[in-house]
């Protein structure tokens, strides 16, 4: 997925690793001048609460957020 949003022009993308902060969603970066944060689950997982909560809390300050499982679900996003 992080190789996948990298080849889009205008993006850029790192994986988070705060081992400090709990619930930060896994992949974040920039795609055209806004914020955006992915939280990637094993197919069939869900979120924690606490993930849910970083995901609504970018989602407040204007920032794209989503949790998904599947790279055709990253590309509909």
């Amino acid at each position: 997925m992080l190789r996948y949003l990298n080849d889009l022009p205008g993006g850029f993308f790192w994986k988070a690793n705060d081992r400090f902060t709990v619930g930060i969603p896994d992949l974040v970066g920039c795609y055209q001048g806004k914020f955006i944060a992915i939280e990637v689950k094993k197919p069939g997982e869900k979120p924690r609460p606490i993930q849910e909560y970083w995901i609504s809390k970018i989602k407040e300050s204007g920032g794209s957020a989503i949790w998904l499982d599947n790279l055709k679900e990253l590309k509909e996003f």
